[in-house]
């Protein structure tokens, strides 16, 4: 086979370009390392198809950071949680005007006749926040959201605000109308029919899994220290599981092959709330005008101490980016700083 000249210098433009690209990526994960001393996994994937992968930093003291290494997902749990529902939802065992009191009439919740699943997975409920302290010691999801009713005010029921009594509650609901745990769900829709065997549920204690680090400071001067010991598995549906990226990007890659939901639900889904701060269930879903192409992303962060996460889904362009970080250095709540780490990401993937 001939090529023209000016075919063979266009091959060899894209064929350098292809091979500067890692070296670009590597240059401004090196700065992030140096400039905030970030630790973690990174992954740019396109149509499935890992297209840069990076591990930096340390798992534990002096255990090497790997691609494979697992970490807690933080409220990256939520997305799963939502997808559950989801698919009850299409099972036609649940409906987003299902009210809390409909299934769980044995919670004394106020209002719970009114506060629908769609409120839940939104967080509209007006359920109020969990104070930290009841991490310190083991609860259940039940005992959980009692003693956190007894102690703290409600929100105003419709009003925005994040909420992990939101999906515990979902959780509770799943438990119902399917007869099995929360996590016996999970590993039956979800974990087992995607092999993935790198994801579960983090307890205290839990080993192999990556340490999380704080910020303190010492001496005058701030120091990263290893998280203090809290119950992980307190979080339930609203943030007890850890995983690898390799595993969620075989959940990344299963919302388009309909082995999870179907299209029209997915679509119900991603529904984005521009009132609400561009929330959807379990994900937020909103056009970045900040790059010419204004691609829709669909995020999930995550953050509970030393972890904090990125999951950034682009449905239209199947292209993937994530970042699991253990360490409370890196930010993941930037939007449109085109500066920070996560946007240059966004900017190189969108743009390669």
């Amino acid at each position: 086979m001939r090529f023209s000249i000016g075919v063979f210098l266009l091959l060899l433009a894209f064929t350098s370009q292809a091979q500067l690209a890692p070296q670009s990526l590597d240059s401004l994960v090196q700065a992030e390392v140096e400039r905030n001393q970030f630790s973690g996994i990174i992954l740019l994937a396109d149509n499935g198809t890992p297209i840069y992968r990076r591990a930096v930093g340390e798992s534990s003291s002096d255990v090497a950071m790997t691609m494979e290494t697992p970490m807690r997902l933080a409220s990256i749990t939520k997305a799963f949680t939502s997808v559950l529902i989801m698919q009850l939802i299409q099972d036609d065992l649940l409906r987003p005007e299902t009210t809390i009191e409909d299934i769980l009439p044995e919670l004394e919740i106020k209002k719970a006749h009114k506060i629908t699943v769609r409120d839940l997975l939104l967080h509209t409920s007006g359920l109020p926040n969990e104070p930290d302290g009841l991490y310190h010691t083991p609860h259940g999801p039940r005992e959980m959201i009692n003693r956190t009713l007894a102690s703290q005010s409600y929100n105003k029921r419709g009003d925005f605000n994040y909420c992990n009594l939101d999906y515990m509650v979902l959780g509770l609901m799943i438990e119902k109308v399917t007869g099995k745990s929360w996590a016996e769900v999970l590993q039956i829709r979800i974990l087992d029919p995607l092999d993935m065997t790198h994801t579960g549920i983090a307890r205290l204690g839990m080993e192999d899994i990556a340490q999380g680090y704080i910020s303190m400071e010492l001496d005058g001067q701030e120091v990263l220290m290893p998280e203090p010991s809290f119950h992980i598995e307190n979080f339930y549906a609203a943030g007890a599981m850890y995983g690898t990226v390799g595993d969620l990007l075989k959940f990344d890659q299963a919302l388009y092959s309909g082995k999870l939901l179907h299209p029209e639900t997915i679509d119900q889904m991603y529904t984005s709330h521009p009132e609400l701060g561009y929330v959807a269930y379990g994900s937020w879903v909103y056009d970045y005008y900040f790059l010419p192409s204004s691609p829709r992303l669909v995020e999930r962060r995550g953050g509970i101490l030393g972890f904090n996460h990125t999951f950034i889904r682009m449905p239209e362009v199947n292209k993937t980016l994530v970042i699991l970080s253990n360490n409370d250095r890196f930010n993941p709540d930037t939007f449109g700083q085109l500066d920070s780490f996560k946007d240059q990401l966004i900017a190189a993937l969108v743009e390669e």
